[in-house]
C-alpha cells in the first residue's frame, strides 16, 4: 500500500516513535519517553526537502502496535470560463477550467455547475491531476447565465471555483429579424410622398432600441405603424426626395446586443423620382382662315430636372405631326411644327412628349383643343325689296342670294332695315346655295335704307353690299292740317297720340284712310273723330269745333263741383267695368249733349237740374256715407232722357233708350251701391 493513502497498522509494543510526514516523504524520531498509545494522533513539525515547516498528520509506531496517518492536499480550480462570452440560442457555448492537484490525485469528479445544473467535464489537455477540463457543447435560452465549478480528489479533497458566489455568462441574445422592406410608391416626382416599411420579429419578445432606414446612406428614424414594439411594421415617411434613382437599407438593434441589416449586404434600388415635365400655352396661329392658310402650332416644354425630350409632337386631328426646338433650351423652350394647310371645317389638337426618364405627359391632360376653323367666305348678291315704294300699309318684302363654296348653310341671317336686324329664312334653293327672305314688313311713312348681314356658322361674317346700305323702299305719303275753335287739344291719328295740338300740319301721312280725333280737358270735340282720305301729296284739312262739356255748361263758375265730378269718375265709376262703360257712354256723346244744350234751352235746364240733384249724392259716396236716392231725381233723369230721345241723334236715342231700361229697373242706382226711396 502506497504512502499516498491512508493506512493503520497495529503495533502493541515499540520504544521508538517514527513520524513519517507522507506529503514530504520525511521522518522524525521521537524518544522512547514520549510515549503515545495506539490510534492516537501526535502533531509535530518537519522540515521538508526545501526547509519549509510543515503542520502534518503523523504516523505513530508505539511498542509493537504501529498507527498510521496520511498527509492529503485539496484540489485547485482556476481559470474558470465560458466560450464565447454571449451568443444567440443556437450558439454552442463551451465551459473550461484548469485542475491541479499537489498530491498528484486524479481527479474523481470535476463538473461545471451551469445555473445550477451540473454537467461534467472531460480532460481537454495536460495531465489528468495537472490540466484543462472542458465540458461538452451547450446551448441556452435567451437571457443571462451563471456557472461554477466544483471538483474532488477522492482522498477527501475537494474544491470550488469560485470558492463562492457564480461567474455571470453567457448572455444569450437571438438578433431580431427584418422582413419585407419596400418603399411606396415605387416611383413619383419630387412632390409624391414616399413611405418606407420593414416588418420585424424579435423571438426574445425585445423592442427595437434603435430601428432606421438609411436613403441615399442617410439614416432616417422608424416609429411602429401597425403589430406589437416586437413583431410589427415599422415604418418612415413620407420623404420627398430629388430627381433621380435613390437606394435605401434597414438597420435595427435590439439593446441586447442583437442587431440585424436587411439586406445583409448591399442596397435595395428604389423608388425612381422624376418630375413630370410640363406643356403650356399650346396654340395655333392663326386661329382661322381657309383652305388656303398655312397653320402653325407652338407649345412650351419645361422640365425641372433638365431631361430634354426624347419626342414631342402635335396630333392634328389624331394624326401627328413632328415639332422642332423654335427657342429657348430643349429642356426650356418653345417647339413649333412645320406649317400645316388643311381642310375646310372645325379641326382639334393635342400635344404629346416624352422626357429623358421615359415619362410621357400630354396638353391638354385629355380631350382635344378646339381650333382652327377653316373655311372659305360665303357670298352675298342680288340684294333687294319688293316692292319698291309702297305706304304704311305696304307688305314689304327682302331678299338675298347666299352661296358657300363649303357648302355650309348660313349660322346668322340678318336682314338690317334702318339698323334694326330681322332674321331671314332659306326660300328657295339649298341652305349652302339659296335665296333668302324676309317679309311680310310693314314701314312708317319716311326714307328707309337695309343691308344684309350673314355669317356660315363659322364667324365669317360676310356683309352686302360691304359697307353703307341701301336706300328704299320708297314711301308714298301726304299731310293733315287739324284745327278747332278753341286750340291746344291733343291730336290722334289712328286713335294714336301723334304728340301734336291744335292748329297743326302732320306730316308726312300715309296715302289713304285715317281717323282724326281731338281731345282737351272740359271740352268735347265736334265731331267726336272724323275719318279723312288723303292722296299723295295732298293735304287735307280737318276742322272741329269745341264745346264746353254738359258738365261744365251745367256747373258754370262751380269749380268745386266740377272737381267733385272728375273724382267721382276717377274713384268710382273707372273702378270697375260697368262704370267704365257708363263713362265711355257719356264721353261718346258729350259732344251731341253740349250742342244740344247751346241751341236747346229746355236741354239745357233739364240737364243742369239733374247734375243739382247728383251732386249731394257724389258727395257723400266719394265720403263713404250711405246714400238714399229720392223718387224726385229719378224723375229728373225720366225728363231728360225723354227730351234727349225727342232731339237727339238716332244713336243717341238708342243709348238713351238703354239707359232709361236701367233706370226703371234701378239697375243703374244699384251697380253704385245706391239705395233708393
Amino acid at each position: 500500500m502506497s504512502l499516498g493513502h491512508k493506512m493503520m497498522w497495529g503495533i502493541h509494543k515499540i520504544h521508538y516513535i517514527i513520524i513519517i510526514t507522507i506529503a514530504l516523504c520525511s521522518f522524525t524520531f521521537l524518544s522512547p519517553a514520549q510515549e503515545i498509545h495506539g490510534g492516537e494522533f501526535l502533531n509535530g513539525y518537519s522540515i521538508d526537502d526545501y526547509g519549509n515547516e510543515d503542520l502534518s498528520t503523523t504516523i505513530i509506531i508505539y511498542g509493537r502496535d504501529l498507527s498510521v496517518s496520511v498527509n492529503n492536499h485539496d484540489p485547485q480550480l482556476s481559470n474558470g470560463e465560458v466560450t464565447p462570452e454571449s451568443g444567440s440560442s443556437s450558439t454552442p457555448f463551451y465551459y473550461t477550467v484548469d485542475y491541479y492537484d499537489q498530491d498528484g490525485d486524479d481527479p474523481a469528479t470535476i463538473s461545471v455547475y451551469i445555473d445550477d445544473v451540473s454537467v461534467s467535464m472531460v480532460l481537454d489537455s495536460g495531465q489528468a491531476h495537472q490540466g484543462a477540463y472542458k465540458s461538452s457543447a451547450h446551448t441556452h435560452a435567451s437571457g443571462t447565465h451563471m456557472f461554477y465549478f466544483i471538483a474532488s480528489d477522492g482522498d477527501g479533497g475537494s474544491t470550488r471555483f469560485p470558492a463562492s458566489g457564480s461567474i455571470d455568462g453567457p448572455t444569450v441574445n437571438d438578433a431580431p429579424q427584418l422582413s419585407n422592406g419596400i418603399v411606396v410608391p415605387e416611383s413619383g416626382d419630387s412632390s409624391t410622398p414616399f413611405y418606407y416599411s420593414v416588418d420585424y420579429y424579435d423571438q426574445n419578445e425585445d423592442a427595437p432600441e434603435t430601428i432606421s432606414v438609411y436613403i441615399d446612406s442617410e439614416s432616417n428614424s422608424m416609429t411602429l405603424d401597425s403589430g406589437d414594439a416586437y413583431q410589427g411594421t415599422y415604418m418612415s415617411g413620407p420623404h420627398r426626395l430629388t430627381s433621380g434613382t435613390h437606394t435605401y437599407y434597414f438597420i435595427t438593434s435590439d439593446g441586447d446586443g442583437g442587431s440585424t441589416r436587411l439586406p445583409d449586404v448591399g442596397i435595395m434600388v428604389g423608388p425612381t423620382v422624376n418630375d413630370t415635365p410640363q406643356l403650356s400655352d399650346g396654340k395655333v396661329e392663326p386661329e382661322t382662315g381657309n383652305s388656303a392658310t398655312q397653320f402653325s402650332y407652338s407649345v412650351d416644354y419645361y422640365d425641372q430636372d433638365e431631361d430634354d425630350p426624347q419626342t414631342i409632337g402635335v396630333y392634328i386631328d389624331d394624326e401627328p405631326v413632328s415639332m422642332t426646338l423654335e427657342s429657348g433650351h430643349a429642356y426650356q423652350g418653345t417647339y413649333t411644327s412645320s406649317p400645316q394647310s388643311l381642310a375646310s371645317g372645325s379641326h382639334t389638337y393635342y400635344f404629346t412628349a416624352l422626357d429623358g426618364a421615359g415619362e410621357v405627359i400630354r396638353f391638354p391632360v385629355s380631350g382635344y383643343l378646339q381650333g382652327p376653323t377653316v373655311n372659305d367666305v360665303p357670298q352675298l348678291s342680288q340684294g333687294s325689296v319688293t316692292p319698291e315704294e309702297g305706304s304704311s300699309v305696304t307688305d314689304f318684302y327682302y331678299y338675298v342670294e347666299y352661296y358657300d363654296v363649303d357648302g355650309d348653310g348660313p349660322g346668322t341671317k340678318y336682314v338690317y332695315i334702318d339698323d334694326v336686324p330681322y332674321a331671314m329664312s332659306l326660300y328657295t334653293g339649298e341652305a349652302g346655295s339659296g335665296t333668302y327672305r324676309y317679309g311680310p314688313k310693314l314701314l312708317n311713312v319716311g326714307s328707309h335704307e337695309f343691308y344684309f348681314s350673314f355669317d356660315d356658322g363659322y364667324h365669317d361674317l360676310v356683309r352686302l353690299p360691304l359697307v353703307g346700305s341701301y336706300s328704299g323702299p320708297e314711301m308714298t305719303f301726304a299731310s293733315l292740317y287739324v284745327y278747332d275753335n278753341v286750340g291746344s287739344a291733343a291730336i290722334f291719328l289712328d286713335d294714336v297720340d301723334t304728340g301734336y295740338t291744335t292748329p297743326s300740319l302732320i306730316s308726312p301721312v300715309d296715302v289713304g284712310m285715317h281717323k282724326i280725333a281731338l281731345s282737351k280737358d272740359e271740352y268735347v270735340s265736334f265731331p267726336s273723330s272724323a275719318m279723312v282720305e288723303v292722296s299723295q301729296a295732298q293735304t287735307a284739312e280737318v276742322p272741329f269745333i269745341l264745346l264746353p262739356c254738359p258738365a261744365v255748361i251745367s256747373l258754370e263758375n262751380e269749380a268745386f263741383n266740377l272737381q267733385l265730378l272728375r273724382e267721382f269718375r276717377d274713384k268710382v265709376l273707372h273702378r270697375t267695368e260697368f262704370g267704365k262703360r257708363y263713362s265711355d257712354l257719356y264721353y261718346t256723346h258729350a259732344a251731341e249733349v253740349s250742342l244740344l244744350m247751346v241751341v236747346d234751352e229746355g236741354v239745357r235746364i233739364k240737364v243742369e237740374r239733374v247734375f243739382q240733384q247728383v251732386i249731394p249724392l257724389i258727395t257723400l259716396l266719394l265720403e263713404g256715407e250711405r246714400v238714399v236716392v229720392l223718387s224726385r231725381l229719378e224723375g229728373a233723369i225720366e225728363l231728360l232722357c225723354s227730351e234727349l230721345e225727342e232731339k237727339g241723334s238716332p244713336s243717341l236715342r238708342e243709348t238713351v233708350k238703354k239707359f232709361r231700361q236701367k233706370v226703371h229697373q234701378r239697375e243703374f242706382i244699384k251697380e253704385l251701391g245706391v239705395q233708393v226711396e
